[in-house]
């Protein structure tokens, strides 16, 4: 087996990819390439200085390669009925289309919602929470599970993303 360096941010750019803790870096790294190889294959067909442009965007900045995955893949993924779901899904957690985020961030109210299967921060659609908290945070290594804040209809509260996964477990 071969082993290969990378710097801490690359790592984290790894690490904010993981689905599962199940997931291996290897598992996370052939998942994720294997989307974007697709993509681009897609984007060959469309225009290819659209794809001139966006492997510069990729190769100079690593931040760029996780908001391009994740504007990609949020249209990618689709309900248990084989239609594409509109909620977002993330390790058998679901809110639904309109559900909004929110945190208060160095004295402002930073909001967010989820919509087309993803959460969606100034424009931006990301998967998982901790992405769209790194959005905010200046890119620092941030749990996004009990960063955000989303609105409980059932109780009228506002509640950490963390109560979805604590709920999970004694349903």
């Amino acid at each position: 087996m071969k082993s290969i360096d990378v710097d801490l941010e690359v790592y984290k750019l790894i690490e904010s990819l993981r689905v599962s803790l199940d997931e291996t870096h290897r598992d996370i790294l052939l998942r994720s390439l294997q989307i974007v190889s697709n993509l681009k294959n897609v984007q060959k067909a469309e225009n290819s200085k659209k794809e001139e442009f966006t492997n510069t965007v990729l190769m100079k900045s690593p931040n760029r390669l996780f908001e391009f995955f994740d504007q990609k893949t949020a249209s990618l993924r689709l309900g248990q009925n084989g239609s594409a779901s509109r909620d977002w899904i993330y390790n058998n957690i679901r809110l639904k289309e309109g559900t909004p985020l929110m945190k208060w961030f160095d004295g402002n109210k930073v909001e967010a919602k989820i919509e087309n299967g993803g959460i969606l921060v100034e424009g931006v659609s990301y998967q998982s929470p901790s992405a769209a908290a790194m959005a905010i945070n200046g890119g620092k290594n941030v749990n996004g599970w009990v960063f955000w804040k989303f609105f409980d209809e059932k109780s009228k509260k506002w509640r950490k993303l963390n109560y979805l996964r604590r709920k999970e477990k004694i349903d």
